[in-house]
């Protein structure tokens, strides 16, 4: 997924940090995230956020790449599901239910259970006999 800016005359960005942060809505962590995998853009080229910016030029973000969770431990949680697509995966997630694991819930907080749904679903789609 791919999210573009065009810095226009009325923009009040003057760097591509702003835009990313105040456009995009992007998080501290996920920023260096982008920084580490290459995948924020200038007009087109690779640039560093805190590049200047001029009236005509394109910010674009590349959220297309892939995480490492094999720290995360897959496990059996009951998830309320409320709407799942393509893309996204919509889980009503119950108060007090920790959302990465943690030395204190390492097999039971979300992420746990959201890689333990999609490992079934990629078992079963493989092999939707069940052999």
């Amino acid at each position: 997924m791919k999210f573009t800016y065009k810095v226009t005359e009325d923009s009040t960005y003057q760097t591509v940090r702003q835009v990313l942060k105040e456009e995009f809505g992007i998080s501290r962590n996920l920023l260096i995230k982008l920084k580490h995998n290459d995948r924020i853009f200038l007009n087109q080229q690779l640039t560093l956020v805190s590049c200047l910016l001029s009236c005509g030029d394109f910010v674009e973000v590349d959220l297309g790449f892939e995480e490492v969770s094999s720290n995360v431990v897959a496990t059996d949680i009951d998830l309320d599901i409320i709407y799942e697509d393509l893309y996204y995966l919509v889980v009503n997630k119950p108060t007090g239910m920790a959302i990465h694991p943690s030395p204190s819930h390492y097999e039971t907080s979300l992420s746990n259970g959201v890689k333990y749904y999609f490992e079934t679903i990629r078992t079963q789609t493989k092999n939707p006999s069940g052999e």
